[in-house]
């Protein structure tokens, strides 16, 4: 799922909106990261709980998500900071897909092989446009 989503963020496009790739792109990236996030509580219930890799980052990360939830409540645009505050939490939910996803080379090499594919796709489409 990972590979998939790597590939085809930089494709998407929506040509009716005035900025046609960011919010396609956001729209991509939440719906990822809830899917992972499902995907995780689903195999947290049927597997039994085996002990994970302690993340400094991930940590660190979770501290920075809590810190940001608290500064929703005083903040002027309650809607602009939940936004932020959502974006946030998705890309901290595919930072945890990734570090757990990348612990060998090969998983590694397959994430990088769709980065390069997807790259060369607009690329081509730039020369030719």
């Amino acid at each position: 799922m990972l590979g998939v989503l790597v590939f085809l963020l930089p494709l998407l496009h929506s040509s009716v909106l005035s900025d046609p790739f960011a919010l396609p792109k956001k729209i991509a990236l939440i719906v990822a990261a809830l899917l992972l996030w499902g995907l995780q509580i689903v195999s947290h219930l049927r597997e039994e709980p085996r002990p994970g890799i302690a993340s400094p980052a991930l940590h660190l990360s979770l501290a920075t998500l809590a810190c940001a939830a608290f500064a929703v409540l005083p903040a002027v645009n309650r809607g602009l900071a939940l936004q932020g505050l959502l974006d946030l939490g998705a890309g901290l939910v595919l930072f945890w897909a990734v570090t757990r996803f990348v612990r060998e080379a090969a998983n590694a090499a397959l994430l990088l092989r769709a980065v390069l594919l997807s790259a060369a796709i607009v690329r081509r489409g730039m020369r030719q446009g």
